[in-house]
């Protein structure tokens, strides 16, 4: 049987969603350490559709326009750059 990532990520994705939350509220600093998990579940299953559309469809497109948005909102609301850097970098992780 032959691997698809497609079927990986849709298998994964509650789980990678979940993850990435508690990861952010642990790991990112102070700022989202106090933002509510739902709010932080929304944003995320937003980046992780956009990164689905790049994984898999190499579709850049949805993912340039979270990236700018979140970043906006979250200098807006005082988070540091190098929190908003990190908490991208756990996608890959």
């Amino acid at each position: 049987m032959e691997f698809s990532f497609s079927t990986f990520l849709n298998t994964h994705e509650p789980v990678i969603i979940s993850q990435w939350v508690k990861k952010l509220h642990t790991d990112c600093g102070e700022q989202y350490a106090a933002r509510p998990s739902e709010e932080l579940f929304g944003t995320i299953t937003r980046a992780v559709a956009a990164n689905y559309q790049v994984l898999v469809h190499k579709n850049y497109h949805s993912i340039n326009i979270f990236i700018d948005k979140i970043t906006d909102m979250r200098l807006k609301s005082g988070f540091s750059l190098s929190d908003v850097q990190r908490a991208f970098e756990l996608y890959r992780i």
